[in-house]
């Protein structure tokens, strides 16, 4: 959990009873038990690894043919994805591969889950993060961990053999960090014919 001071909020009189900053949102909240009577509390604001930290992005990569018969790669972030349905042919470009990645404060991970036989690779990095979003050393003690899980799907296209649910199974304290929930999917269609 990451944790940061803010003068936002005050302790009530009543006991026991903190005003949190109204802008966030209910996983971002600290709840504090206080038994001094007259208390003042700037504030303190903290990050849960529940939904609304959980952040996704989808590109595809595609290559074409420059006019000097050179090959190159482009990459194109996917925006406006409509419930997570990303159908080759239609907001996936035919010969494409696709990167999904995952980022979280707890360990997260893309798996598959359908009746093909998909050709993925996954991995899952750790970046250390300041207060103020500012990437650290790993070693440095200050920071929290943010992991980045990243998925490639059809390194040389996809293919049929790739349609299926992708989903990015995070764990958090609420599970005892054993079982991962799911944080995020997406649901990947490749027709059969493409031209």
């Amino acid at each position: 959990m990451t944790c940061g001071l803010r003068e936002t909020s005050r302790y009530s009189r009543a006991r026991g009873k903190m005003v949190p900053h109204r802008n966030y949102s209910f996983s971002q909240r600290l709840a504090i038990l206080v038994i001094w009577s007259s208390v003042f509390i700037t504030s303190v604001e903290c990050f849960s690894p529940l939904w609304d930290s959980v952040k996704t992005q989808v590109f595809q990569e595609y290559e074409i043919l420059e006019s000097r018969g050179q090959i190159s790669v482009v990459r194109v972030r996917l925006k406006n994805i409509k419930d997570h349905e990303l159908i080759v042919g239609t907001n996936v470009k035919p010969n494409s591969r696709l990167i999904l990645t995952c980022t979280a404060w707890y360990p997260s991970e893309w798996v598959y889950s359908g009746d093909a036989d998909p050709t993925y690779s996954s991995n899952t990095t750790i970046e250390n993060l300041a207060l103020n979003g500012q990437v650290l050393p790993l070693d440095e003690m200050n920071g929290a961990k943010r992991y980045v899980a990243t998925v490639v799907i059809g390194p040389r296209g996809v293919k049929q053999s790739d349609t299926g649910r992708y989903n990015c199974m995070t764990a958090s304290p609420e599970t005892g960090m054993k079982f991962k929930t799911l944080s995020a999917y997406f649901h990947l269609y490749v027709p059969g014919t493409i031209s």
